[in-house]
């Protein structure tokens, strides 16, 4: 019996070609709804994440227990042979950096402002993996040969009412709790667009850092991972704690660093999921409807069948498989519409900014500037079943409608 529903589902499929069209096509309509809305949303949180991490701490962060929570310069370790052996060449890591931050004053003689003091390593760390270095307005970057230059934003640079080559006092704590003050010489200003950034980063050679803080040779507060925008985090998590298992310092991921962005990434996720809900019912309204008309016009057919002895359960299969074979073929027909939009967003991306101002910008884009598409093997699977499930769903209840004709009243009509 169970091949017989096969059969007949099959042969049902297009006897009304129109309606099976109809009902595939709110299929594919689901597809390029689900891409767009997956596809984007998840490439802009690639691109929060990224910004993010090249703000400072990366992807992933190694420091002293408890230092993303409370940094303090007291919390420091050696960078030493082999921890860097333990963190070199780990699948999925493009880079490591060294840094070390402390809070401070900073002033000059026009004004001072509290500011994050943030350490680099000026021959490692370069556009791609630096967000201040890749929005450099004016001046130059940091040399290994200039140990007391700085980088400042633009904001701050404005408030403190300093110029490029002048000089910027600050004052902050050593890793002893002492009181300490310096001099750097400002040799360029970033814009992010970050407030936090451009109003309160000072940025340094590590050395000159270690100098100011009393460091050891090769210390360090914290190390950041780098890694491209499509890699697997989790997988390259679980390898950094399988290798850093033996050490006392701690792994921490951009959720810990970042917990502004993990917050804003999670509230959107929920809000776009609830929109990706509704737009499901509205799918599977669609079909529900056309599945009901075609039962009700079908109703003798069916009384029919179940005077020649198909039984109920038969008949709910059978119609059941002629909605998976339309839901099939609607995402045959959506893979189709959509695959063309999602390789274009997914290796050119659209640039928003044409809308806004007539003209593309040259800077670097701003994470709500472009609109790119990224889905992962699983978000497709999961894309498919999911519509597969709710054609299945909305045919449910007229394929029961249908089992439960009574026979010699739909064979009369009546």
């Amino acid at each position: 019996m169970q091949s017989m529903a096969i059969l007949f589902g099959a042969r049902n499929l297009f006897r009304n070609p129109r309606r099976a069209i109809i009902t595939a096509l709110s299929v594919a309509f689901g597809v390029c709804v689900a891409v767009v809305f997956i596809g984007t949303r998840q490439s802009m949180y690639d691109r929060l994440i990224e910004s993010g991490a090249m703000g400072g701490y990366g992807v992933f962060s190694l420091s002293q227990p408890g230092f993303i929570a409370e940094p303090t310069p007291s919390s420091q370790f050696a960078w030493n042979e082999q921890l860097q052996q333990l963190t070199a060449a780990v699948p999925g890591v493009r880079l490591v950096a060294p840094r070390i931050s402390a809070m401070a004053v900073v002033a000059t003689s026009k004004s001072s402002t509290g500011a994050a003091l943030l350490g680099i390593d000026p021959g490692l760390d370069s556009k791609d993996i630096n967000l201040m270095l890749a929005n450099l307005k004016s001046g130059a970057s940091l040399t290994s040969s200039d140990p007391q230059g700085c980088l400042v934003g633009r904001a701050m640079a404005e408030h403190l009412g300093v110029e490029i080559g002048q000089k910027i006092t600050f004052t902050t704590t050593d890793r002893q709790g002492q009181i300490v003050s310096n001099i750097a010489y400002l040799r360029g200003t970033f814009e992010t667009g970050s407030l936090e950034l451009d109003g309160h980063l000072v940025m340094l050679p590590l050395t000159f850092m270690r100098q100011v803080l009393d460091y050891p040779e090769h210390a360090i507060s914290f190390l950041a991972f780098f890694v491209p925008p499509e890699a697997d985090l989790a997988k390259i998590e679980t390898a950094l704690k399988t290798r850093l298992a033996g050490t006392p310092l701690e792994l921490s991921s951009w959720r810990k660093s970042l917990p502004d962005v993990a917050q804003a990434i999670d509230l959107d996720a929920s809000l776009y999921n609830l929109l990706f809900f509704f737009a499901g019912i509205i799918v599977s309204i669609g079909i529900l409807t056309t599945m009901m008309l075609n039962i009700l016009e079908r109703r003798r057919e069916f009384g029919v069948l179940l005077a020649l002895g198909m039984t109920p359960s038969t008949l709910v299969a059978m119609v059941l498989i002629e909605a998976l074979m339309i839901g099939l073929l609607g995402l045959c027909i959506g893979t189709l519409m959509a695959a063309p939009l999602y390789l274009y967003l997914h290796h050119v991306g659209l640039d928003l900014t044409i809308f806004l101002s007539g003209e593309s910008s040259m800077g670097p884009k701003g994470v709500e500037d472009f609109l790119g598409c990224r889905l992962t093997v699983g978000e497709v699977a999961m894309i498919g079943g999911l519509l597969l499930l709710m054609n299945l769903a909305a045919a449910l209840y007229p394929a029961v409608t249908a089992a439960r004709t009574v026979p010699i009243d739909a064979i009369r009509g009546s």
